[in-house]
């Protein structure tokens, strides 16, 4: 024999209920003067309905509106904190109390803001190379082995994007993107007996990008606003190819030779980081934001590698070729849109 003994568990649910109906119910009340039994009314219809979003700003307003009446401030305001959490960018509908309610509001307002933002960001980005240490080789005497990098061209650069708000004017944001940058650099030298030796290199890099920054921002009207941020970035290089062109002239000892896609990751600090700094403006539109920025990028570390050089055989013994030690900084405008998923709770 089984004995199921059910113990009985007392629960509170919403039930399906004409919330509009209620609301005219208790607007009837708040007409008659019947202020308690209106406030009875919409508070029950918030414990036990369930209502959509729009029909709960109906409800929280008149709340509000019956406190006023009965000039029983901190409740009011209780309210529109209720209010914002429920919709965090809802605007006043009622007229009569349009002044006091829009005080209120505004007041509770400066308490709410979105609290985790999801997102991306595309940019167009221009590479800057710094050369901090020029090296020679005696294997080709007088060239000059501090030739410029010169950027190839503009890169495109897709990010995934995260916020954190910490309060209204702070972030924490965070970004994993990947580009790739291209560079050339020439060699020539002509020589007192007639030959002449012409070295060109050009390298094409792929690397993700991960910055984190601190973003402040300071709005100027409800929906423009300007910002600023300081950070820091890792960048890791995943590829690295390179292509050589050489050509020999003089007296008889014509010599030419090229070779293409040569992987130079050896030749590479895979890890490099940087501070990162922007300036921008941004747009906020309920739950959406956009933002136009200009970012600069400032390189800490060398990508090429000042040991390792001379690892690659082919750039080494053939084209006599080897980098010095360089690092990026990097230009960029880039705009980004961000949707708010959660917001902070204004405290009661």
């Amino acid at each position: 024999m089984v004995i199921v003994v059910i113990f009985p568990v007392s629960a509170r649910t919403q039930v399906q209920c004409s919330c509009s109906d209620i609301n005219k119910q208790a607007e009837s009340e708040f007409n008659d003067g019947k202020y308690l039994i209106c406030i009875s009314t919409l508070e029950s219809a918030l414990k036990e309905c369930y209502c959509s979003r729009l029909e709960k700003d109906n409800i929280l307003e008149l709340l509000v509106r019956v406190y006023l009446e009965l000039d029983q401030i901190e409740k009011a305001e209780s309210v529109v904190r209720r209010l914002l959490n429920n919709d965090p960018y809802y605007t006043v509908k009622d007229k009569t109390h349009l002044e006091d309610l829009n005080y209120i509001v505004e007041k509770a307002r400066k308490k709410k803001h979105p609290l985790l933002s999801l997102g991306g960001r595309v940019a167009l980005g221009y590479p800057f190379y710094k050369i901090t240490e020029t090296a020679s080789d005696s294997s080709l005497p007088g060239v000059d082995y501090g030739a410029p990098y010169n950027t190839e061209n503009i890169y495109l650069k897709p990010s995934l994007l995260i916020k954190y708000e910490f309060s209204r004017y702070f972030s924490i944001n965070a970004e994993f993107g990947g580009s790739s940058f291209s560079y050339y650099r020439n060699f020539q030298k002509q020589y007192e007996n007639g030959n002449s030796i012409l070295l060109k290199y050009s390298e094409k890099t792929g690397f993700i990008e991960v910055p984190v920054y601190l973003n402040g921002n300071i709005p100027l009207t409800n929906k423009v606003l300007i910002y600023g941020s300081l950070g820091l970035g890792w960048l890791r290089i995943v590829s690295a190819k390179g292509d050589a062109t050489v050509s020999v002239t003089g007296n008889g000892n014509n010599f030419n030779a090229s070779d293409y896609d040569i992987n130079v990751m050896n030749m590479r600090n895979l890890n490099n980081y940087e501070w990162v700094c922007i300036l921008g403006v941004g747009y906020r539109i309920k739950e959406w934001k956009m933002n136009l920025g200009v970012r600069y990028c400032v390189g800490l570390t060398s990508f090429t590698s000042g040991t390792d050089h001379f690892k690659n055989e082919i750039l080494n013994n053939k084209y006599y070729y080897f980098d010095n030690p360089v690092k990026i900084n990097m230009l960029e405008i880039g705009i980004s849109v961000a949707y708010s998923i959660i917001y902070n709770k204004i405290k009661m």
